[in-house]
């Protein structure tokens, strides 16, 4: 039975990329020196948050291949989820801002679903959820910042697009993609800790929808609260005698009033995860603890 799980998990994901090869196209064949530099950038740029998945999973470390294949397997995916959206927006079936959470969040937790499908014994406590679950938005993480890159960026704008795309991915190592990941991944893990169902079922979806929610919310509003931001900044520059207004994109304190920005609307737009990732991480234990069942088998 699990062996034909696996073909037909193998068949869909072929499938998927036969439906796509577009886009994989455009993302891996359009300019693929840039494509490879940026992934490698992004790379870098998110070690911080590397290092901190790697401290949640000090205790019991998850195999090196399942730890790096998650990251890589969301960044080989992302074109099948990219066709699959623009297709049904194409299509005029649902809005962008709509349709953005559940499925880039499902592509994330991709990793983490196959592993406790196939591999329960890699998945038995909430902490393994997170882990994975942040591990795949790492990789989604590194995929949009290398594919903006190579399709629009350095097209445009050739390497100088680096410039301000760089402090513009980055917040203190990390990236919203990393916290809804994790965060998702909290909810999976509840959900499947449970030995009995019931509100706990709704308790560990409703984490689930509400990160996807917050995902489509940013998308929608997130682009304003970087320039209110930057408006809070206006009266203290002004007393310094500095005209952010006037303020070139070349210049280092334009980098940092990038980072500042994209600080501030990780801040405010996560505001309802930050403590549901906190309680996930608390509640998992120090060091890993299983739960009310082990996860991935039946109680």
């Amino acid at each position: 039975m699990r062996s034909g799980g696996q073909w037909a998990v193998l068949a869909a994901l072929l499938a998927g990329v036969v439906f796509a090869w577009p886009t994989y196209v455009r993302y891996f064949g359009l300019h693929p020196g840039p494509m490879l530099l940026a992934l490698s950038i992004a790379f870098v740029m998110y070690l911080p948050s590397l290092w901190a998945i790697r401290y949640v999973d000090r205790d019991e470390p998850e195999p090196p291949l399942l730890f790096w294949g998650s990251i890589a397997f969301v960044i080989l995916f992302a074109p099948i989820t990219s066709r699959v959206m623009h297709t049904i927006i194409d299509a005029g079936l649902l809005r962008y801002w709509i349709v953005v959470g559940p499925l880039e969040e499902l592509t994330k937790l991709l990793p983490l679903l196959l592993v406790a499908r196939f591999i329960p014994s890699a998945v038995n406590s909430m902490r393994d959820c997170i882990v994975y679950g942040a591990l795949g938005g790492l990789g989604f993480a590194i995929v949009e910042f290398g594919a903006n890159f190579a399709v629009s960026g350095f097209a445009t704008e050739g390497w100088s697009y680096l410039r301000t795309a760089v402090p513009a991915r980055w917040a203190l190592g990390t990236d919203s993609h990393i916290i809804w990941g994790a965060t998702a991944g909290v909810g999976v893990g509840y959900l499947l800790s449970q030995r009995r169902l019931g509100w706990n079922v709704l308790l560990g979806l409703g984490i689930v929808a509400l990160v996807m929610a917050t995902h489509g919310f940013n998308d929608l509003y997130g682009k304003y609260i970087g320039p209110l931001a930057m408006v809070l900044l206006l009266e203290p520059a002004q007393a310094a005698d500095i005209d952010l207004t006037t303020l070139g994109d070349d210049t280092p304190l334009a980098a940092a009033l990038l980072v500042y920005s994209v600080v501030a609307n990780t801040l405010v737009m996560n505001l309802l995860l930050w403590p549901v990732l906190a309680w996930g991480i608390a509640y998992s234990g120090g060091p890993e603890r299983t739960a009310d069942a082990t996860l991935g088998k039946s109680a």
